[in-house]
């Protein structure tokens, strides 16, 4: 079950990305944003991104970006903060800093 689960999330990012690669360079300027802010030692969120580089045209791309990012060993997790958009209703969401 939990490879099922890993698969459908990796599936998710993977149309996330490819829908956003279609319609604008928006995965340019996210990561582009990502490396920045992870450059300055300070801990920032996805919606520091979203600040810089605006929404993306899938909501899943901004976690996918952050994904990527972790996996090339650029940042790391380092806690989680409540969300204050609207939409987000308040819910946590992860911090991150770079390595």
């Amino acid at each position: 079950m939990k490879q099922l689960g890993l698969f459908y999330a990796q599936r998710g990012m993977a149309i996330a990305e490819t829908a956003e690669a279609f319609h604008s360079g928006w995965i340019e300027l996210a990561d582009t944003v990502i490396a920045r802010l992870a450059s300055y030692g300070e801990p920032f969120s996805a919606e520091d991104v979203r600040r810089w580089a605006g929404d993306p045209v899938h909501p899943n791309a901004v976690g996918a970006r952050f994904n990527a990012a972790a996996r090339r060993g650029l940042i790391k997790r380092y806690g989680y903060v409540k969300a204050v958009r609207p939409e987000r209703h308040a819910n946590l969401m992860s911090l991150w800093v770079g390595k």
